[in-house]
């Protein structure tokens, strides 16, 4: 299928749309907590998919393992997604090959991600992603998550193309709505652990929804 975008800017989410790292966070609590022996953890993913890490920490301590501190198991926890994003992590399949393609026609790049930069930041250098961007921005940053559109305009602003020709790229559905609801044109891209429901959400609110970036080219 032939896609027609009219882009002069890219906002790119990482996890899942760029970086192949969703399965990591959706089993990261699952792994950690069998590491100290909990035998049941079937409702740990749901419990705190939507938390960042210090809450989720404070949960699990609470729930789990009420003999660790939040702060002790936010600190083992952040260790092992440090060792993850500067050793084990890849480029989704198609990834480099369209930001190649996009670099070639002038369009000018940005992420907007909830990761944190002492992670993100070595995993693309290393994976040589890193000199794409005119810049990151981080939920941490601009104060609200994706349920709010400042991550996509502060993204924006950096790379300072107007919206209408601005596309924002995104695996999950709550981010992809918000960007959509701002004004800017969405492209969904497929994510293997989401579930169909989550599917079928995103497909519905994008512009172009594709199984890999390089089908763009």
């Amino acid at each position: 299928m032939k896609y027609e975008m009219d882009i002069e800017g890219a906002v790119f989410d990482l996890d899942g749309t760029l970086l192949d790292s969703m399965k990591m966070w959706r089993t990261l609590g699952v792994r950690y907590l069998a590491s100290k022996g909990v035998q049941d953890t079937s409702s740990v993913t749901e419990e705190i998919r939507y938390l960042d890490l210090i809450p989720a920490a404070d949960f699990m301590a609470e729930k789990y393992l009420p003999g660790y501190t939040g702060e002790r198991i936010y600190a083992e926890i952040k260790a092992l997604i440090r060792d993850f994003y500067e050793t084990k992590v890849q480029l989704k399949e198609g990834a480099m090959e369209f930001l190649v393609y996009l670099r070639n026609k002038g369009v000018r790049m940005s992420v907007a991600t909830a990761t944190d930069r002492e992670l993100f930041i070595p995993a693309l250098k290393r994976l040589g992603a890193d000199g794409f961007f005119e810049g990151y921005v981080t939920n941490v940053e601009v104060g609200r998550g994706k349920h709010f559109p400042d991550i996509y305009d502060a993204a924006r602003k950096l790379i300072g193309t107007p919206k209408e020709k601005t596309y924002v790229f995104e695996d999950i559905f709550v981010g992809a709505n918000t960007a959509k609801n701002a004004g800017y044109k969405v492209v969904g891209v497929y994510e293997s652990v989401a579930s169909d429901t989550e599917r079928e959400d995103l497909i519905r609110v994008a512009d172009i929804y594709v199984e890999r970036l390089d089908e763009l080219l």
